[in-house]
């Protein structure tokens, strides 16, 4: 088990109960943490958990230069889902009639969610207008069903979903808990961040990391 562990953490894995259950509630077990948070440590890891506790990761103990150069790619990374994913958010919490955003653990019935964008127009056009985003939420079928499907399998693919074998029902991970925090990282540092990306084009060293 600490192997497996270790191995998913290092290929950037977020383990959550969600994901990765058994690894997740190996985890939760503090002598454990600390076993891999020590084997991180010798190869300049640490061991991480979400503000929430809903996911552990793999980050960086310290940051020199090529640190930041990944970390910079991870944020990048980030902000291209970073639409997508607020938009479908924003789609998901108002077929479900929601007050609150997803969170881990959370269930999209995918007949149930379909059935309530099918009967609202607005919902309709929302998810049609996913296809101005990227060729991965575009499809040559432009039925409700098939776009749906397609915004949720990305989603599965970008690992914020985990579908069910018969693929009716997807379970929210704990990597919206550390979206979340990005999220709200970039709305803090929005300045900081344009001017880190100022002196990048200049050809300076980025100051953000």
């Amino acid at each position: 088990m600490f192997e497996a562990t270790v191995i998913k953490l290092l290929e950037g894995a977020f383990i959550c109960r969600t994901a990765y259950p058994d690894l997740f509630s190996f985890l939760e077990d503090e002598s454990t943490r600390r076993q891999v948070d020590g084997y991180l440590t010798q190869i300049g890891r640490r061991l991480a958990a979400t503000s929430h506790g809903e996911a552990y990761y793999a980050a960086h103990r310290a940051v020199g230069p090529s640190e930041r150069t990944e970390i910079r790619s991870l944020f990048k990374e980030v902000k291209h889902e970073l639409r997508p994913v607020l938009g479908f958010l924003n789609l998901i919490m108002q077929a479900q009639r929601a007050d609150r955003t997803l969170g881990t653990g959370d269930v999209i019935d995918f007949p149930k969610t379909l059935l309530h964008i099918s009967e609202n127009p607005h919902l309709g056009e929302m998810l049609r207008g996913f296809a101005a985003l990227g060729k991965e939420f575009a499809s040559s079928d432009a039925s409700l069903r098939t776009l749906l499907d397609r915004l949720l399998q990305q989603m599965v693919k970008t690992g914020y979903l985990i579908p069910d074998r018969q693929g009716d029902r997807f379970e929210v991970t704990g990597k919206i808990d550390y979206f979340y925090e990005v999220v709200d990282f970039l709305a803090e540092n929005e300045q900081a961040i344009r001017e880190a990306q100022d002196q990048e084009s200049e050809g300076e060293t980025g100051r953000l990391f």
